[in-house]
């Protein structure tokens, strides 16, 4: 089974530093997972902390899939009968600002998991800037476990944080 935990962050110049920052800074990087069907081969869960809501995490599920999608958001994905290849793929409007190049971030064993953080700096339509935080927790994984990013440290973490003006 994959398993793809997904949390984004979003805030604006008003919590960029003081309390609103410590608040911000305080959003783990892993949480609870949701259950999923027992028939699921992948499960795809975001979580959203946004400035506007305190940074509360709102949970969210995709729907069940029997398949891994080739793409998730930044993420090109692909397996193997032994091994899932997990490779960054920049856009702006998944990522933002400041452009990155597309690489081969990890490959995973089963049993194992791995996470990738990146952020960015992007405008809404009427040009107002905000910025976002991603983090990408991946297993590869035999069985389901709602504790499976928060029970073990991940194998490999690959970090793309650049500093957003």
């Amino acid at each position: 089974m994959i398993v793809i935990q997904h949390i984004k962050v979003i805030w604006t110049k008003k919590t960029r530093g003081g309390k609103g920052a410590a608040v911000r800074n305080g959003v783990p990087q892993a949480f609870a997972l949701l259950p999923v069907s027992s028939d699921a081969d992948c499960a795809l869960q975001s979580v959203r902390c946004e400035e506007h809501l305190d940074f509360q995490p709102v949970c969210a599920r995709e729907a069940p899939v029997t398949q891994f999608p080739a793409n998730w958001r930044c993420l090109g994905l692909s397996l193997s009968k032994d091994r899932f290849d997990v490779r960054f793929r920049w856009s702006p409007a998944q990522c933002g600002a400041p452009e990155r190049h597309d690489f081969d971030a990890f490959s995973l064993a089963k049993g194992d998991w791995s996470r990738l953080v990146c952020n960015g700096r992007s405008s809404d339509s009427v040009g107002h800037w905000y910025y976002q935080l991603d983090t990408y927790n991946i297993a590869f994984t035999e069985g389901f476990s709602a504790g499976l990013f928060l029970d073990t440290a991940p194998k490999r973490e690959t970090s793309l944080l650049a500093s957003l003006k």
